[in-house]
């Protein structure tokens, strides 16, 4: 008898004014993913949402969330994450945290060095932003040379973080572009940025269906009745 494998952790980071789909899409997918594309079988994916405040508010301060970890605490656990996700929110909101972010910012960079650092080597990690997510990961100097995206309204707000990092890091220009979603692979790390809102639940697909299989994905998507978008 075989042993059951562990399930991959993804953590997801909560903050005041995040957009409730952002967040709840993507916890959806990878809730509902199991190994053998059966609602009764092993779940895929074990996921903690995470903050530097709690209670925290989604946008419009709709919900008032309690996350199930907090920032410190996911952030000294780094290393035991497959994947990380960053939501977004409305575009001064997300401005204003990529400059004051310390916290958000910093378990973003450590969480795309842990390739750097050779923590678990041979393990492929995923960090994915949704919507204006992107603009942390920006701030964060997380995308010099390579291709990003974020929802179409948030495209110019992309550039100047993006080059503002690039000028502060000395990293490569990121080329901006208005597409479903980006993908870049790297040795240990691959970075998905995606379009606004439901395009998040297009790239979230996308990795399920690089971590479990083509098979599992489209389950999970037929299950949740979403028309999953593959195009970038």
């Amino acid at each position: 008898m075989s042993t059951p494998t562990p399930p991959l952790r993804a953590a997801i980071l909560l903050f005041p004014g995040a957009d409730i789909l952002d967040f709840a899409g993507p916890a959806e997918i990878l809730n509902n993913t199991t190994t053998n594309a059966d609602p009764t079988g092993p779940r895929a994916f074990a996921v903690t949402t995470f903050s530097a405040t709690n209670p925290v508010s989604s946008e419009n301060g709709t919900l008032t969330l309690v996350p199930a970890a907090s920032l410190a605490d996911v952030r000294a656990n780094l290393a035991s994450y497959d994947i990380l996700i960053v939501p977004g929110g409305g575009s001064e909101i997300m401005l204003a945290l990529a400059k004051t972010g310390t916290e958000e910012l910093g378990v973003i960079r450590e969480f795309a060095r842990l390739a750097e650092a050779k923590e678990g080597e041979g393990k492929k990690r995923f960090l994915v932003s949704v919507c204006t997510g992107a603009f942390l990961l920006a701030a964060a100097g997380v995308l010099g040379g390579k291709r990003a995206t974020t929802h179409f309204l948030g495209l110019e707000g992309l550039k100047m973080l993006c080059a503002q990092a690039s000028e502060e890091t000395g990293a490569g220009a990121t080329e901006v572009v208005r597409k479903r979603w980006v993908e870049n692979e790297g040795e240990g790390l691959v970075t998905i940025t995606a379009g606004g809102v439901s395009c998040g639940l297009d790239a979230t697909l996308h990795v399920v269906e690089r971590l479990v299989g083509r098979k599992a994905a489209e389950w999970v998507a037929e299950l949740e009745e979403y028309a999953w978008r593959e195009e970038v």
